[in-house]
């Protein structure tokens, strides 16, 4: 390609050079007296000199310049030509499908999360996209909608119920990755799988990942405002009303929450840097997060 262009810039300067027409040019004539040949067409010459005549001159640039439009000509044909099975190619090559799926996981994204970090299932540190959320959050709902179907869920969790609750969410939450966490969440909680802590500590751990390093303009809780997990809250109070879990079930902190947490027979935080507490030193080097820093501060 570089090379036909080059030669194509090459023949239109010299075209350009000529200052002759490619089809100014005399029409053949007779042989005749005085009269040869030079290449295809007759060149007068003059008798006395026998050099070419104002005439053959004139013939031979015209000549010249017809030679190059038509290799000119050839050069645009097969330039054209070349840009279109190069685009012919192209289009081959690629899937052109606006809504081309990734492929689905077969195995849990996820290793484990804390203090920050995501650990992949190879051991490696992951920094979620959205893309890597969704594809995350699809692998979970199809986990648990097999073990749901699976019969390893209650009795009134049936197909039905499970497509009117997708659909209430979905129609409600207009982005999708809170949708998803929000659909993970109800079957989570309906389906009660073996494995509930590692799916709700990754399910929430995603969900704030994706409010407060991607998504735009997020809704976050305030002293004024509760977590609605990201969507307005009125449609919280829509989907609450509907049956599902969307705000937390205690607002409460301090001595109050500690209160709450004994009558529910949970284990009781603690306050954090106060006397009952030795500064024990930072672990290193760091064993989950290469970009967070732990302590340890064991109890006196």
């Amino acid at each position: 390609m570089v090379f036909l262009a080059y030669k194509l810039v090459y023949l239109l300067k010299n075209l350009e050079g000529s200052g002759r027409s490619p089809f100014d040019y005399a029409q053949d004539r007779p042989t005749a007296p005085g009269v040869v040949r030079w290449g295809h067409r007759p060149q007068p010459r003059d008798q006395a000199t026998n050099r070419p005549t104002d005439q053959a001159t004139n013939r031979l640039f015209s000549g010249e310049a017809l030679m190059k439009t038509k290799h000119l000509t050839i050069l645009l044909v097969i330039l054209y030509t070349t840009a279109l099975l190069l685009y012919i190619i192209a289009l081959t090559s690629c899937d052109l499908r606006p809504d081309k799926e990734s492929e689905p996981l077969t195995a849990d994204p996820i290793l484990v999360v804390g203090h920050g970090a995501f650990i992949g299932s190879d051991g490696t540190e992951v920094t979620p996209n959205p893309e890597f959320i969704q594809q995350a959050q699809k692998y979970y709902i199809d986990t648990l909608l097999k073990a749901a179907k699976a019969g390893q869920a209650p009795n009134d969790l049936t197909d039905d119920r499970i497509e009117e609750t997708q659909k209430l969410i979905y129609s409600l939450v207009e982005d999708e990755i809170l949708a998803n966490a929000l659909f993970v969440d109800w079957l989570i909680e309906k389906a009660q799988p073996q494995n509930i802590a590692h799916l709700t500590s990754v399910n929430n751990a995603l969900r704030w990942y994706y409010v407060l390093e991607i998504q735009p303009n997020p809704i976050l809780p305030t002293a004024e405002n509760e977590w609605t997990k990201g969507i307005p809250p009125e449609i919280a109070k829509e989907l609450e009303a509907a049956g599902l879990t969307v705000f937390l079930k205690t607002n409460a902190n301090g001595a109050e929450y500690r209160a709450e947490c004994r009558e529910a027979g949970v284990p009781v935080p603690e306050a954090m840097f106060t006397s009952d507490r030795n500064f024990q030193g930072i672990i290193d080097p760091e064993f989950i997060s290469t970009s967070w820093a732990t302590s340890v501060q064991p109890l006196s």
